[in-house]
Formats: structure tokens, C-alpha cells, sequence
């Protein structure tokens, strides 16, 4: 993962999204090549998630000059859902942008473009960089969730707390200092 500068405190925003790509990376390492880009019985595959993850980081990026992400604008590349080397140069990419935002940032307003429902047209709603960053994370940390059942049908081995929400994390946190 690229470094932050010490002196500099990471908005809250930005730490969530960076954690959610330190969890792909993570789960990726313990992934075979074919683990990775089969799909699992009737299910998608890790690489078809991963891809639908960052996909969606790659449109706010680019969306972010003229102020207008289109997330249905996704490139959907084969590649990135197929290689785990691909995987891990677009997550290098997505932590260097991350890191590139900064406090300031965070308050300005961006359109989002998007279809809201099967047979609609796209929309466009107001939003902020911040509440996408928080969007994006929670969005990935959800296909997390599902990318590890699909590991585990893989019988593949991996950390507690994989693809948990931050707000679950936090909530068993609190419990556990209960007792």
C-alpha cells in the first residue's frame, strides 16, 4: 500500500476505503490464480467481485475532474476480473488516489449518475466526495462479505473479521468490553 505522510491525520472516509482495499489484498493473497477467476458452482467468481469493487472506485476517480461519477459507466474488464497481477496493479492504483485526497476535498459536491431501478433511466443526484467515500466502502466491504463465503466454498483459509462491517466490528468491540 502506497505511504501516507505520519504528520498527516487520514480522514475517517479515506482510512474506510483504504481498509476496505487492505481487505482485497489480503483476501486476493491467500487466493490461488484459479481460485481467484473460476466461478464457485452456480456463483460468480472472487475476480468477478473484485473487479465490480474497483470498478466502481476506477468511475469515482474519474469522475471526480468535472465533478460527475457515473457508476454504470464501469469498464467490466476481463482482465481485472481474471488475473489476481491485474487485481493487484488497480488496487495499487485505487490507494494511490486515495491518498492523493485530502480534507479539503472531502466537502465538495459531486453528481452522481446512475440507473435506480430495472427498466428506469439513469439519474442524477447531488452528493459529496465524502458520502461517495463512505458509499464505496461500505459498498465494497458488503462484496467482502460475499467474496468470503465464496473463498471458504474453496476451502480457503482466512482472517476473522474479513468482510464485516465497521459498524459490526465496532458493535462486537462494545460487547466485548462489556463483559
Amino acid at each position: 500500500m502506497p505511504q501516507q505522510d505520519p504528520d498527516m491525520s487520514i480522514p475517517a472516509s479515506i482510512d474506510g476505503c483504504l481498509r476496505s482495499c487492505t481487505e482485497a489484498r489480503a483476501l486476493v493473497t491467500a487466493l490461488s490464480d484459479d481460485q481467484y477467476a473460476r466461478p464457485v458452482g452456480t456463483h460468480s467468481s472472487i475476480g468477478a467481485h473484485m473487479r465490480h469493487c474497483l470498478d466502481h472506485y476506477l468511475c469515482f476517480f474519474r469522475g471526480l475532474a468535472d465533478g460527475a461519477v457515473d457508476y454504470d459507466s464501469r469498464d467490466r474488464s476481463a482482465d481485472l476480473e481474471g488475473s489476481r497481477q491485474v487485481f493487484f496493479q488497480v488496487i495499487d492504483l485505487v490507494e494511490s488516489e486515495l491518498l492523493k485526497l485530502c480534507g479539503n476535498d472531502l466537502a465538495k459536491p459531486v453528481t452522481i449518475q446512475q440507473i435506480p431501478s430495472k427498466g428506469a433511466t439513469s439519474i442524477s443526484v447531488e452528493s459529496s466526495i465524502e458520502r461517495e467515500l463512505v458509499f464505496l466502502s461500505s459498498h465494497s466491504i458488503h462484496h467482502m462479505a460475499l467474496m468470503v463465503l465464496l473463498a471458504e466454498m474453496q476451502d480457503v483459509s482466512l482472517v476473522k473479521d474479513l468482510g464485516v462491517a465497521y459498524s459490526t466490528q465496532d458493535y462486537h468491540q462494545r460487547l466485548r468490553q462489556a463483559d
